[in-house]
């Protein structure tokens, strides 16, 4: 996961893109325990960040962290990262 993150970082995916559809934070969910619960935008962001923070990943960007990339001998990725920003 570490990896594909940062392979899509070096691409230009920021985390801008880690959203989900407008529409779930507008129309109400059909069927199931959810079941007419709509999303909170400003928790779906404080869990995103949460998980950020849990992955070694910088929560401004959700990019792994050079540490995180480090602990998986993965450095090198670090160091791509570092030349392509």
């Amino acid at each position: 996961m570490n990896m594909l993150r940062a392979f899509n970082a070096r691409e230009g995916l920021t985390r801008e893109q880690d959203t989900l559809p407008k529409r779930l934070f507008k129309e109400p969910l059909k069927g199931g325990r959810s079941d007419g619960s709509v999303l909170d935008r400003a928790e779906f962001e404080a869990a995103l960040e949460q998980y950020y923070a849990m992955a070694g990943w910088e929560v401004a960007s959700g990019v792994p962290t050079r540490a995180t990339l480090e602990s998986l001998d993965l450095g090198w990725i670090a160091n791509e990262l570092e030349q392509a920003g």
